[in-house]
Order: structure tokens, then sequence, then C-alpha cells
């Protein structure tokens, strides 16, 4: 449940100042990210159509090592430079070549180990495919410092245009390979370039160049807490990815394929939205850290609009499943379906579980952060090891029971950590859970009623229900809790310079 968070400092200033400097952080980034996943779901639906499960499962058996293997590079050493309160020349010149060294070391062991990994996954091809997937992480460290720099200044609007770079590039390189008959490549060889070309914009959009090498006081200043936050990357890696091994090497690449599909849709939420929460979160609360009572504002506002994007959509994934794999992503993945369905349930508490990490590394606690990280490893382990006897469907189980059961402890320590009490926590997620209730409701009947009627052809009755589902969340939310569209509304026009958002909650 628990993520990593990108961190940073900044000023503490008035309350008012803060906020508004935190929801232009949050605007910023999530304009970025929802051209990202506009672009980037219309990209996945072209290519879920021009190829099968088994490609997807392919790049899904290739991800886990990739993905261990970046765990262990530099992210630590450059989250600790973000952290770190003032920073020299030679604080970034060590940070950059220690980020390349440790890459290019991972990039080695991934060629070195790419063939034992397909003998694993009983699957050759997946040896080639880690050989090129080496290169990038030798690429992406390039980009880590300026990165860093562009988070220490809150320039969420940099970032965003290098992310959009990278999957403008990537997605439409992609569709190409894919149309004239690349096959799996479609997955592997666009995401390398797309990272050259995020790398080629960092340093356009970021002045500093490396001057000097490795700085031994540096790094001993930054070690201690990058070796801390790289535990817990690894920790953290492995409670995310163990279903992918497990289900990869028991049941093959077809149903990892489909499963990797509904895993990733059901987690959009959680991976693509709740950051850019999270990315301005963690450094507003720093910046708070000896106010308890701002922090516990601060906290229980950034849960109460997380919930309200990110329920709606997962609940009404729920109910839509079949309707809406069949109609986005075509017939031959419509096995993904019940995955989806499961999945969901995690996805709704991943959602709001993701914000804990800020307010854990934000109370100096990255040892607690690591201990949950292995209760959460062993946990989802044992979740996935009993569901894998039932095939894909009983591994997405055993991970919405693991979401299930985790959830609540790892909050309640969170909370304490604020001296949050429960009720203004449960208060925080009133609105969402209603408005996500009664559209539940409602778009359920509606399927129900429809299907009495003679029913229609997916698509249809998926519009249809987006429509009707849409309309109960907002006049639900307009009838119960006025005063949160009203806040949300102001501080958008206070974030573009209008006039001050209305303070009081709903």
């Amino acid at each position: 449940m628990l993520e990593a968070v990108e961190t940073n400092r900044i000023s503490s200033g008035n309350s008012a100042g803060l906020a508004v400097q935190s929801f232009r952080g949050v605007l910023w980034s999530g304009l970025g990210q929802f051209g990202i996943q506009a672009f980037g779901f219309l990209v996945s639906v072209v290519l879920a159509r021009l190829l099968s499960p088994r490609d997807y499962g392919l790049v899904a058996a290739g991800a886990i090592f990739t993905g261990f293997l970046s765990s262990l590079g530099g992210s630590g050493l450059i989250t600790a430079l973000v952290q770190k309160a003032d920073i020299r020349g030679e604080d970034l010149d060590t940070s950059f070549w220690m980020a390349l060294g440790l890459g290019g070391g991972m990039g080695l062991i991934l060629v070195g180990a790419s063939q034992y990994a397909a003998t694993f996954f009983r699957e050759p091809r997946v040896g080639p495919l880690l050989m090129v997937q080496a290169i990038g992480l030798v690429v992406t460290p390039l980009g880590a410092v300026q990165t860093a720099l562009l988070l220490r200044k809150m320039d969420f609007r940099s970032l965003a245009i290098v992310d959009l770079s990278t999957i403008g590039a990537s997605g439409v390189l992609a569709i190409g390979m894919a149309l004239t008959g690349w096959g799996v490549w479609s997955l592997v060889v666009p995401g390398l370039v797309g990272t050259g070309v995020g790398t080629i914009v960092l340093w356009w959009r970021v002045d500093w160049r490396v001057r000097g090498g490795i700085v031994w006081g540096s790094l001993r200043s930054l070690g201690r807490f990058s070796l801390t936050i790289m535990t817990f990357n690894v920790l953290n890696y492995v409670r995310s990815n163990i279903d992918y091994l497990v289900l990869g090497r028991m049941l093959g690449t077809w149903p990892l394929g489909l499963y990797y599909l509904a895993y990733n849709l059901t987690t959009i939420p959680q991976t693509r939205l709740v950051p850019v929460v999270t990315r301005v979160l963690f450094p507003a609360l720093s910046a708070m850290q000896h106010d308890l009572a701002r922090l516990q504002t601060g906290y229980t506002q950034a849960v109460r609009y997380v919930s309200l994007v990110t329920f709606p959509l997962l609940v009404g994934l729920l109910i839509l499943a079949p309707e809406f794999v069949l109609a986005v992503f075509g017939v031959r993945w419509v096995e993904a379906a019940p995955l989806v369905r499961i999945l969901s349930i995690a996805g709704l508490l991943y959602s709001v579980g993701t914000t804990t990490g800020s307010v854990i590394f934000s109370r100096g606690r990255a040892d607690l952060a690591c201990w949950i990280a292995i209760g959460g490893a062993v946990t989802m382990t044992g979740c996935v090891l009993v569901g894998a006897r039932y095939g894909a469907v009983g591994v997405a189980v055993g991970v919405a029971t693991y979401a299930t059961v985790s959830f609540l402890p790892v909050q309640l320590l969170t909370n304490r950590l604020i001296d949050l009490r429960p009720r203004e926590f449960l208060r925080a997620l009133a609105p969402a859970t209603l408005g996500s209730l009664t559209l539940a409701a409602v778009v359920d009947f509606g399927k129900v009623a429809w299907e009495s009627w003679g029913g229609a052809a997916p698509i249809t009755v998926l519009l249809v229900m987006i429509l009707l589902g849409s309309a109960t969340y907002m006049v639900t939310l307009r009838v119960a809790y006025p005063a949160v569209l009203t806040q949300l509304a102001g501080m958008v026009r206070q974030a573009f310079g209008g006039k001050p958002a209305i303070s009081g909650v709903g």
C-alpha cells in the first residue's frame, strides 16, 4: 500500500501561500498527466487491438527484472539529493556519476541474467527483449539530476513538458511499429526512444551541466538516506510485482498478458493520477511538519480530493468492466473482464493508501516505511501463492485480499503519526464514498433495465452508462457536499491568479 514519494523542499511561508503554491503544482502536474494519460490510453487501445495478450505477457515478464534492477539503481541517491536542505555543485556531480555508474552496472547485470530469465519463464524470447531493455537502465540516469533540480524548484510545468515529450515520441513510434508488423518489439523499442527524448528535453530545460567527479564527502552525506530509500524501493518492488513473477512462472505469458492489462488499467489512478498529488503533497507536509493541526488539514484535504477523482472511476470500471473491455480492447481481451472487476477493489484501496507515504516520509520515518514494506512483501507473497492455484482470477483475488487486510493497519499507523482521529479520516472520504455508492446503484440498475429491454452494443451501453454515472455523481456531491465543489472551484481560480479561494470545508 505504501509507495515511495518524490521529495523536495519549499519554503514554509503562510498557510494560504503554501496552499496556492501546492495547488499550482498539482494543477501543472494534473494538466501534464491528463495529456499523458489521454494520449497514453489511446496508444494502449490501438496496441491492444494490434497485438496479443502473449505479447504483453512477454513484456510483463521482462519488466519484472528491469524494474527490480531499476530499484537498485540511483533513485535513492537522487531522492537524497532532492531531500537535502542545501546542495552544492559537488553534490550534483557526485549524484550524476553515481547514478550513471549504478545504472550501467545494473544494465550489465540484466544482460548477463537475460538467458536465466528466459529459462525461468520457459520463454526464449524473453532473453533478447531484456538485452535491449538494458539500454534504458543506462539512459535514464542521464537526466536524473535535472529531474531532481526541477522537483526542488517545484517546476512542474517543465516536468509536464518532459513527460509529454516522452509519451509522445514513444507512442507514435509504438503505433507505427505495431502497424508494420514488429509485434512485441512495438512494446519495447519505443519506450527506449521515449526515454532518450525525455532526457534530451531535460537537458534543454535545465542549464546545469556536470563539471567534476565524485566527491567522497558528498557521497557520505547523501549515502545514508539513499540506502534507506533504496531498501524501501526494493522491498516495495517485491511486494508490487510478486504477482507477475508467480503468474508468469506457473501459468505462462498469455494469462500474464491478460492480467498485466487488467492490473495496469485498474491502477491508473494509483500510478498516474495520485502521484500528481503526492509529488506536491510531500514538500507541503514537510513545510508544516511541526504544526500538527495544519498537517492534519493538509493530509485530509489531499485524501478527500484523491478519493473524489479515483473512487468514481474505479467503481464505474468495476460495474462496466465487461462492456469496457469489449468496446475498447476487443474480443480477444474478453477474459480480462473478471480480472478488471476484482482488481478494481484493490485499486480503490491502493489509491488512498498511496498517500500514506507522503506523511511517513515527511515525518522522517523512513525506517517505518521499510518495516511496512517488509510486512507487505511477505503478506502479498502468501496471498498470491495461494491464489495462483486457481489461475489468474485466483491471483487477482489474492491481490485484492492483500489490499483489504493491509489497508487498515497501515492507515492507522499513518494517522497516529499526525494524531489524526479516525473520524476525521472517514469524514475526508465521505463525499467520494457517498457519491460513488450512489453512482454504483444507479448505473447497476440502469444496466439491468437496459438488458431487460433488449440490450444494445457494448459501446452504446458503455457511453450511456458513463453519462448517467457522471451526472449521478455530480448531482450527489452538489446536493450533499456543495462546499467541496465550491472550495475546489475557488482553488482553481486562485491558482490561475483569480479571487482567493473560500477557506471552508465540506
